[in-house]
This record gives structure tokens, C-alpha cells and sequence, in this order.
């Protein structure tokens, strides 16, 4: 990419990139393979992706494109819609309810992303995906964005803050340290030493169709204005939708989450026998409630999720413990 001088280094990382994801596609033959072999391959909806864009400097942790598209493939059994090519904006606030509706659960209504497969797919798609950026590792910053098919909007919170900033374990990278040494000896052309300003702008737009790599602020430019105005409008609309807590400093936020650096605990699930089945509550909202029982524990299969009250054998134990995520888990307790 032209955001990245064309040195050796550089492009000795690029290869082995390109390597990683030959090797990754190897491992997922593999798992195909050992799908078909197990009789559920047709019997499997398989959704593939990766975490975030590329890992190289200017893409992972950034709200660029580089940072943010990911590749996706979907393979439905007996090879339904195969080949098919989908331009759909996707985000990954939409997973979770597409994978409800693609089990025929129908997604609740809290949940931020919608359905864009399955039973419960929406009949409208979106028109704007959205992305936050606050902790790098070590380092903080604060940067919201909106897409639509076209065009990218990007704003920054914190303008006294540099683009780059230094992170240990990227600056492990051998095209990180060769960014840095040329731009220690001004050798960097200026589409790559955008990213070592000093400061940020307010605002960014960029043209993706023009422009893919974003490098032309089109901000001041009055031919986008409406645009640019549309795409202000909508990334305020989400941050005030999704009660953005960007702006209140970490420490007070975490205070929220454990007032006085005390880990809350999740409360011991209550049980009881109704109707000669075992029914397990828990009192910690949104606790997630497991259970093992002894043929479980013999077969390997771990904890098993709590979801309706449980036939139960007067002889045989059941485990039980309820946790809810940042919460200690509850003490185990043994019924019977």
C-alpha cells in the first residue's frame, strides 16, 4: 500500500503475511475436512472472518479501512447460494443476532446489531456501519467513524494527539522500525508521513471509491459538504444511541464497574424442586447459570448451560455455579 515505504523490510513483512493466510487456509481445509469426515459438513452453516483489517502499521487499530474491513465467506450446507458475491454493509455488532436468527431464535430486543441472515433477517439493510477507537494498548486516544457504501467519516476527540503513537508491541515489527527510521531522516513521501503528524483535524471524509487508501481530506472541500454533513449527523445520532462513554475518563468508568477497585461477586444460584424437577435461579442480573453432572464430567463435556428446570436422579449429583462476566463466579454447589 502506498501508505508504506517499498523497502525490503517492508516487504518482507508483506510476504509473510501473505504466508500467514496461506497457512491459515490450510487449517481451515483442515477443519472442513474433518467436518465432512464427522457427516456435518451439510448439516453446517460455516461463517468465516477475521478479528480486524490488516496487521500491518496504519491498519490494525486504526479506523481506516485497512483497520476496519475484514473479509467474510458464508457456506451453507449442500453448497446453497455458492459463488454469490454480497455488498451488503455489515458490522460486527450484527453477528450476534444473525446467528439467533440463523438458528430461528429470534434476536431480543436489546441487542445493538441486526439480523442480516437467517429467519429474522431485517427487510431494510443498513446504510451506515460505525466504529470507536479509545485504548491502544499502553496508550489512549478517542476516534469515532461512520461508512456508508462510498464515503468515510471520521471524528477526533483528542487533537493534540499524534496519528502514531508508540506501542511496544507493534514497534516489535520490522516495517514499524523502518517507518520510524525514515521518518527520523525526513525520507518518507507525504501519503507516509501523514500518519506522524503532530496533530489531528477535527474532522476527516475521504471518497473510499477515489481515494481507498485514505489519504485526501475531502473536509474542506464544498463539492462533499452535504455529504459531510450527513455523516456528522449520523455518527452523533449513534453515540448518543449507544450512551458513548468515550468522554468519561477510564478511572471513573471502571470505578463504575467496581466501586472502589472491589470485583462485585455473583450472587449462589438458588435451588429448588418444582414438580420433581431441579429449577436454578440466580439474583445477579445477568448471570449465566452452568450445571455438570457426573455423566457429563465422565463424558469431557464441561459445564453445561443452564436454559430449563433438569430431570434429576436422586443418586447422581449435580454441580451448579452462576457467573456473571466481570463479576467473581459464585461459589460451585453440589445438589443431591
Amino acid at each position: 500500500p502506498p501508505y508504506l515505504p517499498n523497502t525490503d523490510k517492508v516487504i518482507n513483512d508483506v510476504r509473510r503475511m501473505y504466508s500467514n493466510i496461506s497457512r491459515m487456509d490450510d487449517h481451515v481445509g483442515n477443519i472442513l475436512a474433518q467436518l465432512e469426515e464427522d457427516g456435518l459438513l451439510e448439516n453446517t452453516i460455516i461463517v468465516w472472518f477475521t478479528d480486524h483489517g490488516g496487521p500491518l502499521p496504519r491498519q490494525k487499530r486504526l479506523l481506516y479501512d485497512a483497520g476496519l474491513q475484514v473479509p467474510m465467506i458464508v457456506r451453507y450446507p449442500n453448497k446453497l447460494r455458492a459463488g454469490e458475491i454480497d455488498d451488503r454493509l455489515i458490522s460486527f455488532v450484527d453477528f450476534a443476532p444473525t446467528l439467533l436468527s440463523m438458528t430461528e431464535i429470534k434476536p431480543p430486543e436489546y441487542m445493538q446489531g441486526i439480523a442480516f441472515e437467517g429467519k429474522f433477517k431485517v427487510a431494510e439493510e443498513r446504510k451506515f456501519i460505525h466504529a470507536a477507537a479509545d485504548r491502544f494498548d499502553e496508550t489512549y486516544d478517542m476516534i469515532r467513524a461512520v461508512r456508508d457504501k462510498r464515503f468515510k467519516y471520521l471524528k477526533n476527540f483528542q487533537l493534540q494527539k499524534p496519528y502514531y503513537l508508540p506501542l511496544a508491541y507493534r514497534e516489535k515489527m520490522a516495517s514499524m522500525q523502518e517507518l520510524l527510521r525514515l521518518n527520523l531522516i525526513d525520507s518518507l513521501n507525504e501519503g507516509q508521513a501523514l500518519w506522524f503528524r503532530k496533530t489531528k483535524p477535527d474532522e476527516e471524509l475521504f471518497d473510499t471509491h477515489a481515494d481507498p487508501h485514505e489519504l485526501n481530506n475531502l473536509v474542506e472541500n464544498l463539492q462533499f459538504s452535504g455529504i459531510l454533513s450527513e455523516l456528522r449527523r449520523e455518527c452523533e445520532i449513534w453515540m448518543h444511541d449507544i450512551s458513548d462513554m468515550g468522554h468519561i475518563p477510564e478511572k471513573e468508568l471502571i470505578n463504575t464497574f467496581w466501586p472502589d477497585k472491589i470485583q462485585p461477586l455473583t450472587a449462589n444460584p438458588l435451588l429448588k424442586i418444582e414438580e420433581g424437577k431441579l429449577q436454578i435461579t440466580c439474583q445477579t442480573e445477568g448471570a449465566s447459570i452452568g450445571y455438570k453432572r457426573l455423566q457429563d464430567m465422565k463424558e469431557g463435556l464441561g459445564w453445561q448451560i443452564y436454559k430449563a428446570p433438569l430431570n434429576i436422579d436422586q443418586k447422581e449429583p449435580i454441580l451448579v455455579i452462576a457467573h456473571r462476566i466481570g463479576f467473581v463466579p459464585s461459589d460451585t454447589l453440589k445438589w443431591n
